[in-house]
């Protein structure tokens, strides 16, 4: 049998095989790095236009706004994210726009809004153009004191937000002219007592303010001579009663201690106030002004209300009162602290809304709740000498007004203006 035995020692063909290999594999992996070391990644894209929706657009109102977006799209006209974008306006006093693209409306006219990214730009073109929404009359409400009184009215043509729009011009009319009439510049003038509807239109667009005539249901201005009331609507109170007061030169004249003038009808169970306007002659002693209460009066417990100058010993200077009286004598008063007798002109009023009491002097106006007063049951209403007491006031009175409610004291110092 032959044994084989096979050679450890490599041989050198194979030796020379695999050395030539080893430049190859190098050689191949070179050529491979130096391919990655040439690759670049493609540039990213460039903005190449801007487009801004809505392209247009009309605000009809001042302050109203408008939200416009802006797109940045590439050369292939696709959308681009993560683009910023500065907003402007060419005319800011027409319409302003924020960072983010919001449109306010500030003036009528036409403004370009542009959204710019990369210097490039994109526009949109918005129009201010006010709408007419409604009209507003003010004031709201008037309310005239006098028949003859006027009040000014103005009217403002406004679009949906409430500003107001220029160049418009109104036609006025009242509901009842019977009441107050209005001319073309919306000037009220009272006719009687009542109230009527005001309105000033434009462009079929409509406001309105309500005003009322409440002048004096009574007015006593002697100046005809007579003692008559110059108020002839229906509800109007009657003539004064003269008991020996003279008429002089358009005024009632008060010259003896027993004169009077006499409304003869009672006041207080409704609101009413009384108005005089009177030039009274120095007096250091009690005087009343006005007084009611009943005929047999002859103690506080008769009387109603009135306005009386009271002495009070050791106090100085005389004090003028506004008195409310209760059913058992008890009474409340709106004391002034002054003396009025000192012949000067005056204007003094006596106010009741139904649960207070108002004393108005020479422009002061104060008031007091009276809890449970006044007790009304007289009969009249007197000026001048006393129904209780035996004290009068000698003077001149030159106007006495009475109104059906109580008049404020705004509208009381107006009648101060006006004399």
């Amino acid at each position: 049998m032959r044994s084989v035995s096979r050679s450890l020692v490599p041989r050198t063909e194979d030796f020379v095989s695999r050395r030539s290999l080893i430049p190859l594999t190098v050689l191949a992996c070179s050529t491979i790095l130096a391919c990655g070391e040439d690759a670049t990644e493609p540039p990213p894209p460039t903005v190449a236009s801007i487009e801004v929706v809505p392209a247009s657009g009309t605000l009809v109102s001042l302050n109203e706004t408008l939200q416009l977006t802006a797109t940045a799209r590439d050369a292939g006209g696709s959308a681009m994210t993560d683009v910023s974008f500065t907003w402007s306006s060419d005319d800011a006093s027409c319409a302003r726009v924020g960072t983010y693209g919001t449109v306010t409306a500030v003036g009528n006219g036409t403004a370009t809004i542009t959204a710019t990214a990369s210097w490039i730009s994109g526009s949109a073109s918005i129009t201010v153009a006010q709408a007419l929404a409604g009209v507003e009359v003010t004031p709201a409400s008037a309310t005239l004191t006098a028949i003859g009184e006027t009040a000014q009215l103005t009217a403002s043509a406004q679009d949906a937000n409430g500003n107001e729009i220029t160049g418009h011009v109104f036609s006025w009319t009242s509901s009842d002219e019977s009441v107050a009439t209005v001319s073309t510049e919306g000037l009220v003038t009272g006719v009687t007592n009542g109230a009527a509807t005001i309105t000033a239109t434009t462009d079929g667009v409509s406001g309105d303010a309500t005003v009322t005539v409440a002048g004096p249901i009574g007015l006593y201005s002697f100046e005809d001579g007579s003692t008559d009331n110059t108020v002839t609507d229906e509800g109007a109170l009657p003539d004064l009663v003269s008991s020996g007061c003279d008429i002089v030169d358009g005024d009632a004249v008060l010259d003896l201690w027993q004169d009077y003038l006499e409304l003869p009808v009672a006041l207080g169970t409704s609101p009413f106030t009384i108005w005089i306007d009177a030039t009274y002659a120095q007096s250091a002693g009690h005087s009343e002004i006005m007084s009611q209460g009943l005929p047999t009066a002859g103690t506080r417990e008769d009387w109603d209300f009135g306005v009386v100058q009271f002495v009070i010993l050791g106090v100085s200077p005389n004090r003028l009162r506004t008195v409310f009286f209760g059913s058992s004598g008890e009474f409340n008063s709106i004391d002034t602290g002054i003396g009025l007798m000192d012949g000067s002109r005056r204007r003094i009023a006596i106010t009741w809304d139904g649960s207070e009491m108002g004393a108005f002097f020479d422009g002061s106006f104060q008031t007091e709740t009276t809890t449970g007063w006044p007790d009304i049951d007289g009969t009249a209403v007197r000026f001048g000498a006393s129904q209780f007491s035996g004290w009068a006031s000698l003077g001149r009175i030159h106007e006495i007004r009475v109104y059906g409610r109580a008049l404020a004291e705004e509208e009381l110092n107006g009648l101060v203006d006006g004399c």
